[in-house]
């Protein structure tokens, strides 16, 4: 865990470099620059089209590869919480395909719910403002799992393991919390002022709207739900 930590670090460091490096005007790629992607507009320039136009395709391949790893995990995930009753529909997306034993149902789903994004994108405001969620809740998912675990820490201090920062370990997790907060209100802060109002506030507002949607979900299915207790 901590070889991959630190070599997608390495790596997202080099291409930002990189990038950062071979623009040939860093105002085309910036804030509202001519075009939307300063990946594209860095190799058109250095490569010309013919060459960047079969790069493009193979980014396709790779955009379609993760889509289809997001597909399953985000469909197992709903399998499980479905599994346990604790999601509308249960006993339809926890069902399994008998040849194949797989989760069809949530598989379809999920696919469902990501084609009303892609369709969405047809009106580009929706589609930003549904989009404002990925780039915080990005941030909040951190924030949520680093402050739990200052916590932990603080109330049953930091477990034996191969791997330990010793004395440094509380203050680096408090960093970290801090850090990643901190990106949290930077993400979410209102700064497009030629934007309708709904987009500056585009991540508060799809948070509260799945939060307010989570919160009912719980409740009406808190009884379904077995614990720990009914496993014994």
């Amino acid at each position: 865990m901590i070889v991959s930590m630190v070599a997608v670090a390495a790596v997202v460091l080099f291409s930002g470099f990189a990038i950062i490096l071979a623009a040939p005007d860093l105002a085309q790629i910036g804030i509202g620059a001519a075009s939307d992607d300063p990946v594209a507009t860095i190799l058109s320039a250095h490569f010309g089209v013919g060459v960047t136009r079969p790069l493009f395709a193979l980014f396709g391949i790779t955009f379609f590869a993760a889509l289809v790893a997001v597909q399953a995990s985000a469909s197992r995930l709903v399998f499980a919480l479905a599994r346990d009753r604790a999601l509308p529909a249960a006993a339809a997306l926890s069902r399994e395909s008998k040849q194949h034993k797989l989760p069809v149902v949530a598989v379809n789903a999920v696919a469902a719910c990501g084609l009303f994004v892609l369709l969405c994108s047809v009106v580009g405001d929706v589609y930003s403002f549904l989009i404002g969620l990925t780039i915080g809740g990005f941030f909040i998912t951190f924030t949520i799992v680093l402050t739990s675990k200052v916590v932990s820490h603080i109330r049953y201090g930091w477990p034996r393991a191969r791997f330990s920062l010793g004395i440094l370990s509380l203050p680096t997790a408090i960093a970290a919390a801090c850090w990643s907060a901190f990106q949290t209100v930077n993400v979410s802060w209102p700064r497009m002022n030629s934007a309708p109002w709904y987009m500056n506030y585009s991540v508060p507002l799809m948070l509260t709207a799945l939060t307010l949607a989570g919160v009912v979900v719980y409740h009406s299915r808190r009884s379904y739900i077995p614990t720990v207790s009914d496993h014994v």
